[in-house]
């Protein structure tokens, strides 16, 4: 998938505001960030605070009708249709690269667990 992922210019996170989605944190927007794609999200609570905080991509409102694809698409248009667009998309590129190198270098419990395992084998 991530070959697939590579010549892409966006990963597209697109969830409805539904209990199963309002606290969900897919693996796909890890994937998209380590890939170097900006990510546009609807607003959806821990996916939206990650692409806030790193910059790498768009919140669009979340809905459940058209409304958001109308949203993705006036995100698509202003990244395609000018240089300030296409440079907001660069800039988004180069905040996911940079986030998820910083989440490879973080070692997270599992990590420890699994060096702590290793040592005693």
């Amino acid at each position: 998938a991530w070959e697939h992922a590579s010549g892409a210019w966006c990963g597209l996170l697109l969830l409805a505001d539904t209990p199963a989605f309002a606290e969900a944190m897919p693996s796909k927007l890890g994937e998209y960030l380590a890939c170097g794609l900006p990510v546009i999200t609807t607003d959806l609570r821990r996916q939206a605070a990650v692409v806030r905080d790193s910059g790498a991509g768009v919140v669009v409102p979340a809905g459940g009708d058209e409304s958001v694809g109308e949203a993705v698409a006036q995100v698509l248009r202003d990244w395609s249709g000018s240089a300030d667009g296409r440079e907001r998309l660069d800039t988004c590129a180069q905040a996911a690269v940079k986030h998820a190198a910083a989440a490879r270098r973080e070692r997270s419990v599992y990590e420890d667990f699994a060096h702590a395992v290793a040592a005693l084998l």
